[in-house]
């Protein structure tokens, strides 16, 4: 028996879209198609309710856009993201390739995902400015917490490249379980996943944190970042624009910490932040 879905149709520019789609997941969408300025998101029709979505997208600064549903039949959601999905290359320092592909030669950090469902392909700026920043550290040897993990890429990618363990905590169950999946799928040690926010993060202090997210929970949990930071801890914030840069460093000045390198790749930022 095919499940009826609902088909939710945003206006926005696709510099947006990322942020969009991981409000919307948040309101139990499970599938998400990016057309220009257009972005369509699909949910399951008996769990789909306006009010939750209007109550999710209010955390929009400018408030919740407008937007239009429509009914439509089962999809093979699957078979579409394998269709688009290709590679990303980030500087030759990391490739992100998709299962069914052949993964480029010469690169110093290659991560096989099936996102699936999951937020985060590294198509999207704020994914490859996170990889960015973290071409620029020292990672070996260190503990840490990818929070909103998303596919499970940067805590991946700091696996690989020596962390000592990585804890990755998302809010949303479909994005911790695939998670896990693509940590079998390259075989990295010493990472585990939790489902939840800022009040799963065990009692412990990291080294590193990253947080790439969107510019409402960043502020709302930086103190939450700072707490579990060790000494000489380091923050990596990115999922803002250049307009919010400020009130995030704010933010981030009265938790102590100050702010050091920022990346860019459009009107989106990545911000290095550590203790004052």
């Amino acid at each position: 028996m095919k499940t009826d879905y609902i088909s939710l149709s945003i206006m926005a520019e696709a510099s947006q879209h990322e942020v969009l789609t991981a409000l919307l997941a948040e309101a139990g969408f499970e599938a998400f198609e990016s057309e220009g300025d257009r972005l369509v998101a699909y949910q399951a029709a008996h769990t789909y309710t306006s009010e939750q979505v209007d109550q999710v997208l209010s955390w929009l600064p400018d408030g919740p856009p407008a937007y239009e549903t429509a009914h439509i039949p089962a999809v093979n959601w699957n078979a579409r993201w394998e269709a688009d999905f290709q590679p990303v290359v980030v500087d030759q320092f990391c490739q992100i390739v998709p299962s069914f592909h052949t993964p480029a030669p010469g690169i110093a950090y290659t991560i096989l995902i099936d996102p699936k469902m999951s937020f985060g392909t590294g198509h999207h700026e704020t994914t490859r400015l996170m990889v960015r920043q973290l071409a620029e550290l020292e990672v070996r040897g260190k503990q840490v917490l990818d929070m909103g993990c998303g596919t499970g890429i940067l805590g991946i990618l700091a696996a690989k490249m020596g962390a000592r363990s990585v804890l990755g905590i998302d809010i949303d169950a479909w994005s911790s379980e695939n998670s896990l999946e693509n940590i079998s799928r390259n075989e990295v040690t010493g990472m585990e996943v939790r489902q939840g926010d800022v009040t799963a993060i065990p009692d412990l202090r990291y080294d590193l944190i990253l947080a790439n997210i969107n510019r409402n929970v960043l502020l709302n949990d930086m103190t939450h970042y700072a707490k579990h930071l060790s000494e000489e801890g380091i923050l990596v914030i990115s999922g803002f624009y250049e307009w919010d840069r400020e009130v995030l460093e704010e933010a981030a000045h009265q938790a102590g910490l100050r702010p050091g390198l920022c990346l860019a790749e459009g009107d989106w930022r990545s911000l290095r932040l550590d203790r004052a």
